[in-house]
């Protein structure tokens, strides 16, 4: 007949059939999952050369930061040292400034107060001779009246 159907094969041939079959059933499983531990460590090493790679990655950006940082820092020094100098430099010229002022201000001060003893002696001496004068007139207004 030959149509493979149950009454047509022994029971033996049924059994080794199915043995056969399941033997077939565990060589293809077994196939199976070999070629999935194969993937799998395939995926786990792609996975861990990418992780690698990663932080391979990162540890080079955080180098670089931290160098920008660094040459930030270093900047931001040069800067400050710059300012420092300059603002001691700018102090420096004011003090100066200020005490060149001073220094003409006290010699006004000073030409100011000659210039004022003078003028009193001046005085002085122009009120003495008035008080000469004076008495001069006197005396000779006194002459004058009794020479007459």
């Amino acid at each position: 007949m030959g149509y493979g159907l149950l009454e047509e094969m022994s029971l033996v041939e049924l059994r080794e059939r199915l043995v056969h079959q399941k033997r077939l059933y565990k060589e293809i499983a077994d196939k199976k999952r070999a070629e999935n531990l194969v993937q799998k460590e395939e995926k786990q090493k792609s996975l861990k050369d990418k992780l690698l790679a990663i932080k391979a990655l990162r540890e080079e950006t955080a180098q670089i930061h931290k160098e920008k940082r660094m040459e930030k820092l270093q900047t931001i020094q040069e800067e400050e040292k710059i300012k420092k100098e300059i603002r001691e430099k700018s102090l420096l010229e004011v003090h100066s400034k200020i005490m060149t002022k001073k220094q003409d201000k006290q010699d006004e001060l000073d030409r100011i107060a000659k210039e004022l003893r003078e003028i009193q002696l001046k005085r002085q001496y122009l009120n003495a001779n008035k008080v000469q004068h004076l008495k001069f007139r006197e005396i000779s207004k006194l002459i004058k009246f009794f020479s007459q």
